[in-house]
């Protein structure tokens, strides 16, 4: 479903000319990744929210995410 609004947007993109045709995997690939760390994030703040963990949701965000880049949690 992610990967069909990935290339979705992209083509969106590629429509208007706003991106090159060559380039069109990196963007999907951008988009999936945009929309994985949005719903995962949103996920983790609506469950903190819920069990009234707001404070240790954000906390646990505001850690996580910056580690994901070196780490290599953002690889396929």
């Amino acid at each position: 479903m992610l990967r069909v609004i990935a290339e979705r947007c992209t083509d969106i993109l590629l429509k208007y000319g706003i991106i090159p045709n060559g380039r069109k995997t990196v963007y999907i690939y951008g988009f999936e990744l945009l929309g994985s760390l949005t719903f995962s994030g949103i996920s983790i703040l609506a469950l903190g929210s819920i069990f009234h963990y707001m404070p240790f949701a954000i906390i646990f965000l505001v850690y996580f995410i910056p580690i994901r880049v070196p780490a290599g949690g953002f690889l396929y």
